[in-house]
């Protein structure tokens, strides 16, 4: 967990750094994401496209670079999790690939797998956000309308919190296979 904690070290350097000095900040930043992120991850490529274009950063920048590396905390947080995956007495589970593997086993997985998806879906979406969510989900509109209005919704929310949910969940899906 010592990369989480880099990247908390990081994201509290943002809590006092004045937009004049995000650039140096950043350039001091972009090798620590590399060498967590492979430089054609989804995770890297947000980090170096923050505005990288911009001719001054401002505060806007540094809430984006701090919903980034939350997203990132997260993300490898759950790698870790998902890499020390052991039962009761300490032994790495595994999954068994086995083709007769009972459709109540299956199931089982699947309903934990969703509510799995769900809780990281609550976790990393600001309450009132999740509220409007439900509230899309609810209505009898056709659903292309409802995706739209929810990708609205987390275009709101930010690219950061957006990614490190939804890297969150391909994370623990693909883990539980």
């Amino acid at each position: 967990m010592a990369d989480v904690k880099i990247l908390e070290e990081q994201l509290k350097q943002l809590d006092s750094i004045e937009p004049k000095d995000l650039s140096s900040w950043r350039s001091e930043t972009l090798p620590i994401i590399a060498e967590f992120f492979p430089k054609k991850s989804s995770q890297y490529e947000q980090f170096i496209h923050i505005a990288w274009l911009a001719d001054a950063y401002n505060l806007e920048h540094v809430q984006e670079f701090q919903n980034c590396l939350r997203g990132f905390i997260k993300c490898l947080s759950v790698r870790a999790i998902s890499n020390k995956k052991t039962d009761s007495n300490n032994n790495p589970i595994v999954i068994n690939n086995n083709p007769n593997f009972s459709q109540t086993q299956t199931q089982n997985q699947s309903q934990t797998q969703t509510l799995n998806i769900e809780d990281i879906i609550r976790d990393g979406l600001p309450p009132k956000d999740m509220r409007e969510i439900a509230t899309i989900l609810k209505t009898a509109e056709p659903e292309e309308t409802k995706l739209e209005k929810i990708g609205a919704i987390l275009q709101k929310v930010g690219i950061g919190v957006t990614s490190a949910v939804l890297s969150r969940i391909i994370t623990t899906s693909l883990n539980m296979f």
